[in-house]
């Protein structure tokens, strides 16, 4: 006889979240269903109305979240974010390292300012966070959940995105390393590859993908289509959902596991 009904798998009623990234795009889906399961949200992120806005959407149907305002390429960040959660709900229970940024640039043409800025959000920003979430969990004695937002371009390299694909395979290491320390003190740590989403960032990277590579929209993105079985792009909802699913104690059993949502690109 299963111990916890389907519906009580999936509370999250109680529990503290940290964001980063929550604003728009992948992040705001997962806060969106992280909310409605009953969570208590810090939204923590740079784009401030974008932020305030989804607050209001949450506060709106009866959910719990809050704004912080953050860079996570700064250090210090992530301390004010987890002791904002901790402040709010009484604890932080799980940790999504949603920011992120992937502009395009051939090999020859990531120049030191390029990789320092993509590594330190993309990467160090990661670090940080869950360092910084990992002390209070640890403090706390109840355990919790980190779930790190990777890339399929971290698994399989993308043309005209070195050091994107570069970093978020550092993000993919950095789980599977973290979730075998962490795993005595009752925390899990899993991450997410989304494959191609309909976002603004996605759209705004798409642009500069094409001036790297010198293509156009009418050759690139009919070859990435062709590559996906299920025959669209994903939306934010499409990753909250298997977000909710890493958050929620169905994944219990699961740490160190790099969940691909894709559209089946990789199997092509």
């Amino acid at each position: 006889m299963a111990e916890k009904t389907i519906a009580e798998l999936c509370d999250l009623n109680g529990k503290g979240v940290v964001v980063t990234g929550g604003a728009m795009g992948i992040g705001q889906g997962i806060v969106f269903r992280l909310a409605e399961a009953g969570a208590g949200v810090i939204i923590a992120d740079i784009a401030v109305n974008e932020a305030k806005d989804t607050v209001k959407q949450i506060k709106s149907k009866g959910g719990k979240a809050r704004f912080v305002k953050t860079d996570v390429g700064e250090v210090g960040s992530a301390d004010k974010a987890i002791q904002a959660a901790v402040d709010a709900y009484g604890s932080i229970d799980i940790l999504v390292n949603g920011a992120g940024i992937f502009p395009a640039a051939k090999f020859m043409d990531s120049d030191e300012a390029f990789v320092e800025r993509m590594f330190n959000i993309n990467f160090k920003g990661t670090v940080r966070f869950s360092q910084a979430a990992v002390r209070e969990m640890i403090k706390a004695g109840h355990g919790g959940k980190i779930i790190n937002v990777a890339s399929i371009g971290g698994l399989v390299p993308a043309k005209g995105q070195t050091m994107y694909s570069a970093s978020k395979a550092a993000v993919v290491s950095l789980t599977k390393s973290m979730a075998n320390e962490l795993g005595s003190y009752g925390i899990t740590v899993n991450a997410l590859a989304p494959g191609g989403i309909t976002t603004p960032g996605a759209a705004a990277s798409f642009g500069s993908i094409i001036k790297a590579l010198d293509a156009s929209a009418e050759e690139l993105l009919p070859t990435h289509m062709a590559r996906v079985p299920l025959n669209r792009l994903g939306e934010p909802d499409d990753m909250g959902k298997v977000v909710l699913f890493l958050a929620s104690s169905a994944s219990d059993f699961m740490t160190g596991s790099i969940i691909c949502a894709d559209g089946g690109f990789l199997t092509s």
